[in-house]
């Protein structure tokens, strides 16, 4: 799963879950056991499994030899040949193994975090046990394979009215199945990070005292567009801005995202921002980042949600998003800013407006803090969570 908002989102509403009472089983089935998954993500009253195995490994290692041979691309049998490999060694095993714990652990509901998956679905209907699937993406690959199984979910749940949108228009389900229910915060934790750590922050990372320091948390993966804001900096030095720019978060060890730090890097290079962009990496607390930030950017455009803004939010730093998909349900006017999808230069000219205008910066702090509170804290989506799984009981 990576360190995406998805991970954070599943660790948070587990964690709440049960302390409401629920007995919370995490399986991750193409995952292999990662001790620091284990340990940073979740609690010692869930139960983490891993499905993953031999068979797992043979096919996925299969795959990536069929889909990179062009002997048997040309003889056109890769297709064939993949859908019997991955049948025999993966799925079907798959659909076993959540089957025996779905009847063992008399479990009462499944809840797909983050998709579709065939034998996740075809497991709990051979065991009766009721389906919720949450959709957190605006970009899911296609499941033309799975259409037919939709039918055999109980219950959609999104993460935004965007995300609703985007999976009825591309997959024909009608809005009632579809239900909306934001992803909270635990906004206490976040409001008890502590200011005393800006200092040992700044200087981690060599940071000025005298720079406005501004930033994103996210994977580097191109849908995050740290690129954007690479370039918003660039216009801000040349406004005369004395400024630093944290780019949060480590790429995954994926061709395509190794390939996007690359360019990040080689952009940062290219417009002599070496002084003004700092790669922190993966960092374990991002809170403590955002927390010595003075604006928060983030300049992806295809985003579902943005767990990350409302902990920006709930920290008080002033957040500007584009106006698009999840950011434009959260933001509203009097609390973050809202800027056209893709424009740079709205970007940089709002950020340096928060950092020239103090008594505008103070009130969107604040009005910040205030709205996460009321409707984004953790406990009202457990809250709803909880109506969703005893409506499918029922």
């Amino acid at each position: 799963l990576g360190f995406g908002g998805s991970t954070i989102c599943l660790r948070n509403l587990t964690t709440h879950m049960s302390s409401r009472g629920y007995n919370i089983f995490i399986a991750f089935i193409l995952q292999k056991k990662n001790a620091l998954i284990e340990s940073h993500f979740f609690l010692e009253d869930v139960n983490v499994l891993y499905f993953r195995d031999l068979g797992v490994d043979i096919s996925l290692r299969a795959s990536n030899f069929l889909l990179n041979n062009k002997l048997f691309l040309k003889m056109r049998i890769s297709n064939f040949l993949l859908f019997f490999i991955r049948l025999f060694f993966e799925r079907i095993p798959t659909i076993c193994k959540l089957f025996f714990l779905l009847k063992k652990e008399k479990i009462d509901v499944v809840h797909l975090n983050n998709g579709i998956s065939n034998p996740v679905i075809l497991g709990a209907v051979l065991a009766n046990v009721p389906r919720v699937v949450s959709v957190r993406s605006l970009v899911m690959q296609s499941i033309v394979p799975r259409i037919k199984l939709l039918k055999y979910v109980d219950c959609f749940v999104a993460c935004s009215n965007a995300a609703k949108k985007d999976f009825i228009e591309k997959y024909g389900i009608a809005a009632e199945r579809v239900k909306v229910v934001y992803d909270g915060i635990k906004v206490d934790d976040v409001f008890n990070v502590q200011k005393k750590d800006v200092g040992r922050i700044k200087s981690e990372f060599n940071i000025k005292a005298s720079a406005k320091v501004i930033g994103t948390v996210g994977r580097l993966i191109e849908c995050k567009r740290q690129d954007l804001l690479i370039l918003a900096v660039e216009k801000l030095v040349k406004m005369g801005m004395d400024i630093q720019c944290l780019i949060v978060g480590g790429a995954e060890q994926e061709e395509e995202s190794l390939s996007w730090e690359l360019q990040l890097k080689n952009l940062t290079m290219k417009k002599n921002l070496s002084n003004q962009i700092i790669f922190t990496g993966f960092y374990k607390n991002p809170l403590d980042l955002i927390n010595a930030m003075d604006v928060f950017v983030l300049p992806s455009i295809g985003e579902s949600f943005g767990i990350v803004i409302l902990e920006a939010m709930a920290l008080g730093v002033p957040v500007v998003a584009f106006n698009h998909g999840g950011p434009a349900e959260i933001i509203t006017h009097n609390d973050g800013i809202l800027v056209p999808a893709g424009d740079v230069d709205s970007l940089a000219e709002s950020i340096c407006k928060l950092l020239k205008d103090e008594s505008f910066y103070k009130t969107l702090s604040f009005n910040a803090k205030k709205r996460v509170r009321m409707d984004f804290s953790l406990g009202k989506t457990a809250a709803e969570f909880d109506a969703v799984y005893k409506d499918c009981l029922r």
